[in-house]
């Protein structure tokens, strides 16, 4: 519930929501940055790959309503046991004077590794299980989402947990980096 100075919440992720991602485990909490008052709704989910990976903002966000904005670059997030790469995307939602900006970091875990895609679904009948880490938040309209970026430095605190709860093994938090 704790990482660095971000403290969490539990939250509720709706049922039909969990049903629809075929997933067998998950934890969704609300992480508020005790320093600066940045707020990030984290989920992670566990399940079966055929049913997981299919579930990627790409599709789910514009099926509620979200436009793409911007580019989608995938950041390196570092850790001790190598890097994470995870999808950055934004979205806006609402009508012009009352819009809603939105980031989201997402990655799916497998086969030991972290990546921002699975190439097939045949890829996906052979893996009997995945993670799928997302975190969204809302931005201001002209943020830079490549400099300084909370989600980065959040993931920087998540991933060494993450992969010591999954394999075992203990990884120190990296030191976030700014990254162009």
């Amino acid at each position: 519930m704790e990482f660095g100075s971000w403290i969490g919440s539990p939250t509720d992720l709706d049922a039909r929501i969990v049903e629809a991602t075929g997933s067998t485990d998950h934890v969704t909490r609300r992480y508020l940055d005790q320093r600066t008052g940045v707020a990030i709704d984290a989920i992670v989910l566990y399940g079966p790959t055929s049913d997981i990976f299919i579930h990627a903002p790409e599709i789910c966000y514009p099926k509620a309503g979200f436009i793409g904005v911007g580019e989608s670059p995938i950041r390196e997030i570092p850790y001790q046991g190598g890097l994470a790469p995870f999808r950055s995307l934004g979205y806006t939602k609402g009508e012009p004077g009352h819009i809603d900006h939105h980031e989201v970091y997402y990655a799916w875990r497998f086969n030991g590794r972290w990546s921002t895609s699975v190439s097939s679904p045949k890829e996906s009948e052979r893996i009997p299980g995945m993670y799928k880490v997302q975190l969204a938040r809302r931005t201001a309209k002209f943020e830079s989402r490549t400099v300084d970026n909370p989600c980065e430095a959040f993931l920087a605190l998540l991933i060494p947990d993450l992969e010591a709860r999954i394999t075992g093994q203990t990884f120190p938090p990296s030191t976030p980096k700014s990254q162009p």
